[in-house]
């Protein structure tokens, strides 16, 4: 663990912390390095999440907020960022957790594909055998009385697994995790977590238990070796079809030198739970099988010598970014003009423009998409296409509890209203009358009236 220098400026008192540099903002909070000084000499960096001020009189992200350090509170492993503590100051919420000198393995993979060089096999099995460990230890966690908490993580992605300069991986965002202890139970139907990772019986609303988790984790073991989420597809709909009903392409015949590990990916990835490991321990004595097994090749070095090797033992955070170029001026007729003062750039709205954000909602907010896949026909074209930034697989960004409400039919009805659990091999769409088509009869009939209106006043004498 690395520790801020003491002549590290301040960006801002907060109780007992010192803020050094924001990390990250979303829609819900806002993630600070810190550090924590005490009498002699006594200092400790860590990293705060602090509630947005605006989210604060509202329950269901205060409930998962205080669910995340309720669920992480209770674990204790290497494998887990570790959260100190819970507090309010100054009108915010706040967690204070672990600060991990590394990586997301979001940066992992986007900086291999960068190199066009794949992650080394030795490598994404030590990755994939300590993410096993925490996920076994969280799914098997009992409380003080010796009852099962039944912990899923229900969120498991490149960017909530922690890479370590030391070459320790852990896992961060508990978030949206079920458990026992959670006093807002999820219900049935309810989808929680990013739709590219999401096991079948996640996306179609069903109960879970640890083995979703392992059907992440194996779409985020074949984007390892192969730069690319197999599922991610141009839309919600298309993705959770896929999702539920296709199978990747063949691991090995995407690269040869995996082929040891395809086997275990495959399994991780059957669509019905009864098909995967019973259990993350049993996939890490696999996994470790493979490693012990001879046949593994030998990378140049450690997976600490590997994250140096990409970035140079520099945090995000610590990395300087290189400075904008200025934007070129845009020549028009002869004249010289700034470019965002272009008035002939912007074009009038078409037929083919997004629909009109709904109480000031993003496009791309879950309950729009909802809104707009509900209101096409079935196995039509899905209109709203969710933008993807860079190689970010995510199709919804953080912005808060990715949560539709609803019974398990609304909740399969965004998989193209044809993808009910028993039926993920094939199934018949429905038939439904849309909005739009609803508007246009109405205008026709109501042309129709008006044309027979003015035929009778012709007549009339």
């Amino acid at each position: 663990m690395t520790t801020a220098a003491s002549a590290t400026p301040v960006l801002e008192r907060f109780g007992k912390y010192q803020l050094i540099k924001k990390l990250a903002a979303g829609g819900m909070g806002e993630v600070y390095l810190a550090k924590q000084q005490g009498p002699v000499g006594f200092e400790k960096t860590l990293v705060i999440k602090r509630m947005l001020t605006r989210h604060e009189d509202k329950q269901s992200y205060r409930e998962m907020f205080f669910s995340e350090a309720r669920v992480a509170a209770l674990l204790s492993h290497s494998n887990v960022v570790q959260i100190f503590d819970l507090g309010e100051e100054d009108e915010h919420f706040y967690l204070a957790m672990e600060y991990v000198h590394g990586r997301s393995l979001r940066d992992v993979i986007d900086a291999a594909n960068a190199r066009a060089q794949p992650i080394p096999l030795q490598h994404i099995l030590e990755i994939l055998v300590q993410v096993c460990a925490g996920l076994h230890y969280a799914h098997t966690l009992k409380d003080s009385s010796g009852q099962p908490l039944q912990i899923v993580h229900r969120d498991i992605t490149p960017q909530n697994l922690l890479v370590s300069f030391h070459g320790e991986v852990k896992i961060i965002d508990f978030g949206i995790a079920k458990s026992a202890i959670n006093v807002h139970r999820t219900e049935a139907g309810t989808i929680k977590g990013k739709y590219v990772y999401m096991s079948p019986e996640q996306s179609a609303g069903e109960e879970l238990d640890g083995r979703s988790d392992m059907f992440a984790l194996g779409i985020v073991a074949y984007e390892m070796c192969t730069g690319h989420n197999p599922f991610h597809r141009n839309s919600v709909v298309e993705t959770l079809t896929a999702v539920q009903r296709e199978e990747p392409p063949s691991l090995e015949g995407v690269r040869p030198d995996v082929a040891l590990l395809a086997p275990v990916v495959r399994r991780c990835l059957g669509k019905w739970a009864r098909e995967r490991f019973p259990d993350a321990n049993e996939l890490r004595l696999e996994l470790i099988a493979l490693q012990q097994s001879g046949r593994i090749p030998r990378a140049a070095g450690t997976l600490a010598d590997y994250m140096g090797s990409l970035f140079g033992g520099k945090a995000e955070h610590e990395v300087t970014p290189a400075p904008k170029p200025p934007k070129a001026p845009v020549v028009q007729e002869g004249k010289t003009a700034p470019a965002r003062a272009r008035v002939a750039d912007v074009k009038p709205p078409t037929a083919q423009s997004p629909a009109p954000v709904r109480d000031n909602r993003s496009p791309d907010d879950p309950r729009t998409v909802l809104e707009e896949a509900l209101s096409r026909p079935a196995g039509g074209q899905f209109r709203h296409v969710i933008p993807v930034k860079g190689n970010e697989e995510d199709l919804f960004p953080d912005t808060g509890p990715t949560e539709l409400e609803g019974d398990a039919r609304v909740a399969r009805a965004i998989a193209n209203g044809a993808v009910a659990p028993s039926q993920r091999s094939s199934s018949a769409p429905s038939k439904a009358p849309t909005r739009t088509g609803l508007i246009a009869a109405a205008a026709a009939a109501l042309l129709a009236v008006g044309g027979a209106v003015a035929w009778f006043l012709m007549r009339a004498p």
